[in-house]
């Protein structure tokens, strides 16, 4: 079983209860800053991809670019 957040606060004892319910991995993104964490959660970084799309924003320039085309519906 895999969980993902993008702005995860672990609080009182959430490390002690996401390591003992069962997850194989706990992804969360690094936009609210993470104290030291246990083996099964990843932290990703995220600033690069914030900061490119907000100036590609800013110029008028294309944010899918940014994701290679993937965000793509149609």
């Amino acid at each position: 079983m895999y969980a993902a957040a993008t702005h995860a606060v672990f609080s009182g004892n959430a490390f002690r209860e996401l390591s003992t319910a069962g997850f194989e991995e706990i992804v969360v993104t690094d936009t609210s800053g993470q104290p030291q964490s246990p083996q099964n959660i990843r932290v990703l970084p995220c600033a690069e991809l914030l900061t490119d799309s907000i100036r590609r924003i800013f110029v008028d320039d294309s944010v899918s670019e940014v994701f290679g085309g993937e965000n793509q519906l149609f």
